[in-house]
């Protein structure tokens, strides 16, 4: 009897150890999932201070770059353009792609009228290009 009771002790010590585990846990998939809709709702409508709290709540619990891009968008257009170039740099570090990175950097340069710090952007991205005479083909040439 005593054995029993122990080891009922013991599981529900677990359970109880198991459920304030996950009070601290992301959302499960499922509300994951629906938040991942309303975000996306919200970015359709142009609702951009809902779109970065929703964006802002899926990059804490499974980030991807597609978040972290909408998120750099989102607060572009609220206004808070030093965290959407850090959203942007983040989305490029977890394998968002150069070029939106870039691009999302840059419309916030734009935006916030640093021209200098816009024209050095496209100044490197000019010297990575590969242009070489057998790349480029040669002007049309107009007869009259």
């Amino acid at each position: 009897m005593k054995r029993f009771i122990s080891l009922r002790a013991v599981s529900v010590l677990l359970l109880l150890s198991g459920s304030a585990v996950a009070v601290g846990q992301p959302p499960q998939a499922s509300s994951l999932s629906q938040v991942a809709s309303e975000a996306a709702a919200a970015y359709d409508a142009k609702n951009w201070s809902e779109s970065a709290k929703l964006y802002g709540q899926i990059v804490q619990a499974a980030p991807n770059p597609r978040a972290w891009y909408r998120l750099g968008v989102s607060l572009n257009k609220t206004g808070e353009k030093d965290k959407a170039i850090e959203a942007f740099e983040k989305g490029r570090a977890s394998g968002l792609a150069p070029q939106f990175a870039e691009l999302g950097i840059a419309t916030v340069f734009a935006s916030k009228k640093i021209r200098t710090r816009l024209l050095n952007i496209w100044k490197g991205r000019r010297k990575t290009a590969s242009v070489s005479p057998t790349n480029c083909r040669p002007a049309p040439t107009w007869q009259s």
